[in-house]
């Protein structure tokens, strides 16, 4: 009896260390520029805004800056990609605050510039979760009346966010379908699917089908990183009602088209004053906005 017991705890163990690997091989590709990033976190030119720092769940400290606005419809918080820092992604928040009414936070992942700890899938979501938390303290808002923002792994991010609680609304720029499909698409050579190896909780495909409100997507449709196939896929899931704006030879890092921020407006614009009437109760007709934008 003494043999299948040991042979069940050595198969046992095998499958764990297996899967502790393949969950670091996962976080060491999706935060290859993490270490990078702290490079430079604060300049004289950076755009003016408050210095926040937050503490997570797990009691790590998380650097973050605040563009408020006293006359913000719409309360926005930003997940940035996974290079750089919010002092590199700053001038982004800048720009929403002067195009739109609306008030920024954006943090950066533990590993990534002042914040403390290491990137781990787990800890960066409680890393948003965090954020979240102080931006609804700060500004006496729900966590589904935020509009939770995401670029390439901080579009996995709000999709999760927002798959949690809901949200006001959605935006989503250059993400993945699912971390596996990006680790797949990075690591061609890998023999076997990662789905074996590690489980992950950014699965933006089954994620956004647990979200009901709406959602403004963009992608290049010459992205080389993240093809144009997977947003294609994640927009295919989700509800109504939702936009999507392709960037013509738009790469990756390609910069974001009027057309795009044009879409923005209205989405920002009809939120709030759809959030306006719920909240008193005045009835209005609701808009079916599901269609590709092509600029």
């Amino acid at each position: 009896m003494r043999y299948p017991l040991w042979g069940g705890v050595f198969i046992l163990t095998l499958l764990a260390t297996v899967t502790a690997f393949g969950q670091t091989l996962v976080e060491r590709i999706l935060f290859a520029a993490a270490a990078s990033s702290r490079s430079r976190t604060d300049g004289e030119d950076a755009p003016a805004h408050e210095s926040v720092t937050l503490t997570t769940s797990d009691g790590v400290l998380i650097n973050a800056w605040y563009f408020g606005n006293p006359h913000a419809r719409n309360v926005i918080l930003y997940n940035h990609g996974n290079g750089g820092n919010v002092y590199h992604w700053s001038a982004r928040a800048a720009d929403l605050c002067r195009r739109f009414p609306v008030s920024v936070l954006m943090y950066d992942y533990r590993g990534y510039g002042k914040s403390g700890g290491s990137p781990t899938i787990a800890g960066i979501r409680m890393d948003a979760r965090a954020a979240r938390d102080w931006l609804c303290q700060r500004t006496g808002r729900k966590p589904n009346e935020l509009v939770y923002y995401g670029r390439s792994l901080g579009g996995g991010v709000a999709v999760d966010l927002a798959a949690e609680t809901g949200a006001q609304g959605l935006v989503v720029e250059s993400s993945f379908s699912s971390i596996h499909d990006m680790v797949r698409q990075l690591t061609p050579w890998l023999p076997v699917s990662t789905h074996w190896l590690v489980r992950t909780d950014l699965d933006s495909l089954e994620n956004i089908q647990r979200y009901d409100g709406p959602l403004l997507q963009s992608h290049g449709d010459a992205d080389s990183l993240i093809p144009l196939e997977q947003a294609s896929r994640l927009f295919e899931a989700a509800k109504d009602p939702k936009q999507f704006v392709i960037i013509p030879n738009g790469n990756h890092n390609s910069p974001q088209t009027e057309a795009f921020f044009e879409a923005l407006g209205t989405f920002l614009e009809k939120i709030a004053a759809d959030q306006t009437t719920a909240a008193t109760g005045t009835n209005t007709t609701s808009q079916n906005d599901s269609n590709r934008t092509h600029p």
